[in-house]
């Protein structure tokens, strides 16, 4: 999804649930997405949850997530 960016517009972020075997860091997503979509499309930004936020129809919910994303960074 994308959340806003003071230059661009916008800039594509990412929310990634992992199967508890996985040892995936954002650097390694990142890289594996250069060889599969253009360079614009890839998350500048990856967190990685838990479960993703689900709406009532048990959809992902966008806004908590992008909420998530707006938060100061640690």
């Amino acid at each position: 999804m994308g959340i806003p960016h003071d230059i661009y517009g916008e800039v594509p972020v990412a929310a990634v649930k992992l199967s508890p075997e996985s040892i995936l860091t954002e650097q390694q997503i990142q890289e594996l997405l250069k060889c599969r979509i253009a360079k614009y499309m890839i998350p500048s930004r990856i967190i990685f949850l838990v479960e993703l936020p689900l709406t009532p129809n048990n959809k992902v919910n966008k806004s908590a997530i992008r909420k998530l994303f707006m938060q100061p960074e640690h």
